[in-house]
């Protein structure tokens, strides 16, 4: 009889990253922290950088959350089939954008149980209480739980949806403390690689709808925040208590809305310390600049796109070329790094438009990330590729969804037809950048200092 269930939060390694030390995934985090509020047995089993046969996954638990991304597809497989095999009654539930976007393709493809789509916290709370109640996986009320997908009779089915969380301050601070934080490093200032930083997240959602973002299905196309208050406790945390010399921030957009951003950099300003984080050049003006630059922000990752503006009206940027350029150059001015976020053979796509953003390169001169365009599952081109005259080739499997690789940059094509025009687009791209401005090059050199 099951009083007091063992649960295991699974963080699969991410290969296709240079480095998957570099951030912790903050989700697995707050959903093993909300279970331990509930007293609950929880564990995290993090899998981190860490090669199949380094896996040392218990075989005793009676409940397995495992969190994937679209990238980890393969690897989920894998772990699901290996917990399935040693342990036969475990339930294994899946969550995280992968399971959101996909939880039918995944209960079909893997040896998981339930698939959680959105946020976990609630859901995976209720999970455990009903295996407590009713014990046996089979005998467990599913359809009596908010937010899940789940398999019954050979079939998949699926609940009604769960709220989001009205109040995040509800949650716990993430359970940093069931993993080994010195064995994350993220980078925060592409010019100081020696800063040992940590990730950190305050907001949850944002307003905009990119086609090609999964953003829009996941959090509904809300944004909602913690308060300064939480987030200063956990920044305190960080720097305190683990020992961090920056902070990353990895929420979707730092500088929406107006005052929220004004309000985060007199927060940050004490603290004197450096800081990455995400922008839109759209939200970028000089009086929000200059306040997160005096509050210690050395960098922001922009998604830029591309430079070409038919490119980005297809595609919902709701910006110009020459807005992105402006953004860019002042951003340099008021003294912020710039990494422009570069994506190659967006819907609508041409010979025109790459020259376009070849020239925005030459004019913004800055650090650049560069990568093949994925159609994230969800999103508005993936749900509706017709509309964008887009051909998905179906034969390319999920594993493969990746911007990067790491060994020589180049991203996969999904896009069934014209694949060496796009891997021309690519080359033509990369050449035009020097690689000491190539983001995923001075990763490379982080991690040998860091050895």
């Amino acid at each position: 009889m099951i009083t007091e269930p063992k649960v295991y939060i699974v963080i699969p390694p991410s290969p296709w990253l240079i480095d998957d030390r570099s951030c912790y995934l903050l989700g697995s985090l707050w959903i093993t922290a909300y279970i331990e509020q509930l007293t609950y047995d929880v564990s995290v089993i993090d899998l981190a950088s860490l090669t199949e046969d380094q896996w040392n996954i218990p075989f005793d638990g009676h409940i397995y959350g495992i969190t994937c991304l679209i990238p980890h597809d393969k690897t989920v497989r894998k772990i699901t089939k290996i917990i399935r095999q040693n342990n036969p009654e475990a339930l294994i539930v899946l969550g995280g954008p992968h399971a959101t976007t996909l939880p039918e393709y995944l209960l079909k493809t893997t040896d998981a149980d339930i698939c959680i789509k959105g946020e976990g916290e609630l859901t995976i709370a209720d999970i455990i209480k009903y295996k407590i109640a009713f014990q046996d996986n089979q005998s467990i009320p599913y359809e009596q739980i908010a937010g899940i997908y789940y398999k019954e009779d050979g079939l998949v089915k699926f609940t009604k949806p769960r709220e989001l969380i009205k109040d995040l301050d509800t949650l716990p601070l993430p359970a940093f403390h069931k993993i080994d934080m010195d064995s994350y490093s993220a980078n925060v200032d592409h010019k100081r690689l020696n800063i040992k930083g940590k990730n950190a997240m305050f907001s949850r959602g944002c307003p905009y709808q990119c086609s090609f973002c999964t953003s829009p299905f996941i959090w509904q196309n809300k944004l909602r925040f913690h308060s300064l208050d939480y987030a200063r406790e956990m920044i305190e945390t960080l720097l305190y208590k683990y020992k961090a010399q920056g902070l990353y921030f990895v929420d979707d957009n730092i500088t929406t809305p107006y005052k929220r951003c004004l309000d985060f950099a007199a927060l940050m300003k004490p603290y004197n310390i450096p800081w990455r984080a995400f922008a839109r050049t759209n939200d970028m003006d000089r009086k929000r600049l200059e306040a997160m630059r005096d509050a210690g922000c050395c960098e922001l990752d922009i998604g830029v796109e591309s430079f070409n503006d038919n490119i980005l009206k297809i595609n919902n940027k709701n910006v110009t070329g020459q807005q992105q350029i402006d953004a860019i150059l002042l951003c340099k001015e008021i003294g912020i790094t710039p990494k422009s976020c570069l994506i190659v053979g967006l819907p609508g796509e041409t010979d025109e438009s790459i020259e376009d953003t070849l020239k925005g390169i030459e004019k913004t001169d800055c650090t650049y990330s560069v990568g093949t365009f994925i159609p994230l599952p969800q999103s508005d081109i993936a749900a509706n590729p017709e509309r964008y005259n887009y051909e998905i080739d179906k034969d390319i499997g999920y594993n493969m969804y990746m911007s990067t690789k790491c060994d020589d940059g180049k991203g996969v094509v999904i896009q069934k037809n014209d694949k060496e025009k796009v891997r021309g687009w690519l080359d033509k791209i990369m050449n035009a950048i020097d690689d000491d401005s190539l983001v995923y090059k001075q990763a490379l050199r982080k991690k040998e200092i860091e050895r």
